[in-house]
C-alpha cells in the first residue's frame, strides 16, 4: 500500500481541524459532576435567587443564602403567643397587734411598787425564779451609781407564800438590803431604804430568793429612779 505524501498545505488544515474538535470531545466525554459552589443553595446545585424551573432547584426557585453559608431556616408558622400577664406580688399580711401587757404577777408587782417604791420605774425584764420550799435560788442584777433601786419579789401567784429576799454585794456576806414576807411579796429597798450604790461603775448584785413556805415560781422585778 502506497502512502501519499502530504503537502505542507494539507498538514496545516488537518491540525486546525483537530484542535477545533478536541474541546467538544472532552466536554461530551466528561461524566464528573460540576464542582459544588459554596455560594449556591441546595448543596451547590441551585444558585441563590434562581428563577423557578432552574435545573437543580426546588419549585419556586433558589433561596437566598444566609451570611456565613448554611441553609435558611423555615419561616415560623402559627400566631405569635402573647406573654402571660404580669401578676402583682402577694400582699403582706397585716401586722399582728401586740398582746395586752401584764399578767397576774405583773399586776401584783405593780401594786406593790406603787406602795413600797413610789416614783420608781421598772428597769429591764422580770425574772422568773424557780424555788423549792426550804431552799433558795439566786440571780444577778446590775446596779450602778447615780440611781436608787428597789427589788420586788412576788410568789403569791406561783404557790410560794413565804418569801425571803436578800440583795448581796460581791464578796460581802451581809446583805445590802433584805426583806421577809409571810404574804408572798418581799421588797428589798423600801421607800427611804432604797439601794443607792456609791460607785459610778455598774456592779452585779446577787439577788437571793428563799422559799419559806410553798414551792413554785417567784417573779423578781428591778425598779429604779435617778437620785
Amino acid at each position: 500500500m502506497l502512502i501519499r505524501k502530504l503537502s505542507p498545505k494539507h498538514a496545516v488544515f488537518i491540525a486546525v481541524g483537530a484542535l477545533a474538535i478536541a474541546p467538544l470531545v472532552v466536554a461530551c466525554g466528561s461524566k464528573d459532576p460540576p464542582p459544588n459552589n459554596p455560594n449556591m443553595a441546595g448543596g451547590g446545585q441551585c444558585p441563590p435567587n434562581a428563577a423557578p424551573g432552574y435545573p437543580g432547584c426546588p419549585p419556586g426557585g433558589g433561596a437566598a443564602m444566609p451570611p456565613g453559608g448554611g441553609t435558611v431556616p423555615p419561616p415560623a408558622t402559627g400566631p405569635a403567643t402573647a406573654p402571660p400577664p404580669a401578676t402583682a406580688p402577694p400582699t403582706a399580711p397585716p401586722a399582728t397587734a401586740p398582746a395586752l401587757a401584764g399578767d397576774a404577777t405583773d399586776l401584783a408587782i405593780k401594786a406593790a411598787a406603787a406602795q413600797w417604791a413610789p416614783g420608781m420605774q421598772p428597769e429591764g425584764a422580770r425574772a422568773n425564779v424557780q424555788v423549792v420550799e426550804g431552799k433558795d435560788n439566786s440571780i444577778s442584777m446590775t446596779l450602778q451609781g447615780g440611781k436608787c433601786y428597789a427589788i420586788i419579789a412576788l410568789g403569791a401567784t406561783g404557790g410560794v407564800m413565804g418569801v425571803d429576799l436578800q440583795v448581796m454585794l460581791p464578796l460581802i456576806t451581809a446583805p445590802a438590803a433584805s426583806d421577809t414576807s409571810a404574804m408572798g411579796v418581799a421588797v428589798a429597798g423600801k421607800g427611804a431604804n432604797a439601794i443607792c450604790p456609791l460607785t459610778p461603775l455598774p456592779i452585779p448584785y446577787t439577788v437571793r430568793v428563799i422559799a419559806r413556805k410553798g414551792s413554785g415560781t417567784v417573779g423578781v422585778q428591778l425598779y429604779s429612779q435617778i437620785k
